[in-house]
């Protein structure tokens, strides 16, 4: 029988050929401990982390804690160690799959896009303060109508050009009286 694993989820699930070689024990010792009321995933199949936890090599999702490391045998960190690897390896395969699925989009479309946006987006703001003045016109003089363009276009320049050099528009802030 050949050592497998495999992942569910976050979980990493051994058959009992790799829990055996992980833990450097024998079947035989498996055998008592599923006895003795180990959890199992199914049958040949072991949860590790679960088994971690009954073992007491594991507590509440994390190996004993760093300052406790120096206590551990060498095989408790050979298998710590072991066990964050496959972890990473799962994740590494289950990123290559939702890759493989096209749930993720390639970089340079995303920058094409979002440059086609903002362009339509400054198009539509930069012809919005002249909107705002035609619409306003009709309730106000000229002049006051112009001034108020004027100062839609200014509050919209401000704001694209400090989202062109910081990605970020701050307003500016009221003085206060003091």
């Amino acid at each position: 029988m050949a050592v497998k694993y495999k992942s569910e989820g976050e979980k990493l699930i051994l058959n009992t050929e790799a829990l055996c070689a992980l833990l450097s024990v024998s079947r035989m010792a498996v055998k008592k401990w599923a006895d003795e009321g180990c959890p199992k995933h199914s049958r040949g199949w072991w949860d590790l982390a679960e088994v971690l936890k009954w073992k007491g090599m594991v507590g509440s999702g994390n190996l004993k804690s760093v300052k406790d490391s120096k206590e551990m045998s060498f095989k408790e960190k050979k298998m710590y160690y072991e066990m964050k690897y496959k972890e990473a390896q799962a994740e590494n395969m289950d990123l290559k799959n939702s890759i493989a699925k096209g749930e993720y989009l390639k970089r340079e479309e995303v920058i094409q896009e979002l440059n086609r946006f903002f362009i339509v987006l400054k198009r539509s703001l930069m012809g919005l303060s002249g909107k705002l003045a035609t619409d306003i016109g009709l309730y106000v003089d000229q002049t006051t109508a112009r001034k108020v363009e004027s100062q839609i276009k200014d509050v919209i320049e401000d704001a694209l050009s400090q989202m062109c050099i910081n990605g970020v528009y701050e307003a500016p802030r009221k003085k206060t009286r003091g």
